[in-house]
Order: C-alpha cells, then sequence, then structure tokens
C-alpha cells in the first residue's frame, strides 16, 4: 500500500478459516473521505503489520476526531 497505488485491499489472505475480504480503494475513497496517505496513518495510529500503534488511539477516538488522519 505504501509503493503503490492500491485498486484493491484483501484481508484474510492467509487466514484458512476465514473468507478473503476485498475492499475496492475507489469506494474507501468515495464512501468514507480515505485516500491512500489517510490510510497509512490510520495504520500507523492504530497498529498494523508494521508498527503497534499508539497506546489509547482505537478507531473510536479517530471517528470522534476525524482530523487527526
Amino acid at each position: 500500500m505504501i509503493s503503490c497505488t492500491p485498486i484493491k485491499i484483501c484481508r484474510h489472505i492467509f487466514d484458512a478459516k476465514a473468507y478473503v475480504e476485498e475492499y475496492f480503494a475507489k469506494d474507501i475513497e468515495s464512501e468514507l473521505g480515505m485516500d491512500q496517505t489517510k490510510l497509512i496513518r490510520l495504520a500507523m495510529l492504530l497498529g498494523s503489520d508494521y508498527t503497534e500503534g499508539i497506546n489509547g488511539i482505537g478507531a473510536l477516538v479517530l471517528v470522534d476526531h476525524p482530523h487527526i488522519t
């Protein structure tokens, strides 16, 4: 996601117990107003494969304060 412009984002690719979920970047941007940069910032704040996130910052905080991302 950082080095290219994503067309779609997939979750649970390597989880045999779950179905793969697909999210299209254009839908995320049009429905949530989040572009690639905001998604990267969100992952950094909440935590991801590459960062632990910030303790005390969760999805509800970011919903209440969308200007943070």
